[in-house]
């Protein structure tokens, strides 16, 4: 059998596509864990260091760790890792973009929903909307009955809005309106920073 020549730059990327609910989760828990935050607040730790503070398993703290730094969140000098320029800019609770919002309406309502994205494709309907429970035919009907999971859409969408407003607020021409209204304005983000 003869053998397949092909670019590595296309392999790789797509790897990274075919791969990108591996890295999402990882990231998603050390969110979740507030792994990001700890190294914010103590500095370099070592495997058994995190496991302690975290209350994980070393195994399985080793597992996660691991896979942040090969995914360039986390940094290792000797046997410690610490933030990398990513996670600092982005993964705290200090970062002005508040990405675990975001990746919290990632992880709870758009992946236990586009598990059924090739049935959606192949019959044109939402069939995704029985992963969630509630009266109505579309997404946002549904999450107006199950509150933890419209808190979660509301805050990502809080956190989406806070990134844009800067740029927003910049071409926004408001001279001679004397009346502003926000109709479906969530917890009133962009009219706040208005």
């Amino acid at each position: 059998m003869e053998a397949i020549s092909y670019d590595k730059n296309d392999f790789e990327h797509l790897m990274l596509i075919s791969q990108g609910h591996v890295a999402f989760q990882c990231l998603y828990t050390g969110l979740e864990l507030g792994i990001f935050d700890l190294f914010s607040e103590k500095g370099p730790l070592n495997y058994q260091e995190i496991s302690e503070e975290l209350r994980l398993n070393e195994s399985s703290c080793k597992i996660l760790i691991r896979a942040l730094y090969s995914l360039n969140l986390l940094n290792k000098v000797n046997d410690k890792f610490t933030n990398s320029t990513i996670a600092i800019s982005f993964l705290t609770n200090k970062s002005q973009l508040k990405f675990k919002d975001i990746l919290g309406w990632q992880s709870k309502i758009v992946y236990p929903g586009i598990i059924d994205f090739t049935d959606a494709i192949k019959t044109n309907s939402n069939i995704g909307l029985r992963h969630f429970s509630g009266e109505g035919d579309n997404l946002y009907e549904r999450l107006s009955s199950n509150k933890e999971l419209e808190m979660v859409f509301q805050k990502s969408m809080s956190a989406l809005s806070s990134s844009a407003n800067q740029y927003f607020l910049q071409h926004l021409d408001l001279k001679g309106i004397n009346t502003l209204v926000d109709v479906g304005g969530g917890e009133g983000t962009n009219l706040k920073a208005i």
